[in-house]
């Protein structure tokens, strides 16, 4: 199969940007999609994400070098 390739432009996010994720799904997929995180941390300057309250304190713990707000204040 032939994939599609992204071309990458150089106004999209760099190394130096700070990125912020919206978890826009239920408490379920933020859980599975929550194993991405790390690698996308490594990518940028600042990482901050959007999630489910109830997860705030378990996911600060886990991932230490991310920043987590509740999905209802932003």
């Amino acid at each position: 199969l032939k994939k599609d390739l992204i071309r990458l432009d150089k106004n999209l996010p760099n190394k130096e940007s700070n990125i912020l994720v919206l978890g826009e799904q239920g408490i379920g997929d933020q859980i599975i999609f929550s194993s991405l995180l790390i690698e996308l941390s490594k990518n940028y300057l600042k990482l901050t994400v959007a999630i489910d309250a109830r997860l705030i304190d378990l996911f600060k713990r886990t991932f230490r070098s991310i920043d987590f707000i509740s999905i209802e204040s932003s």
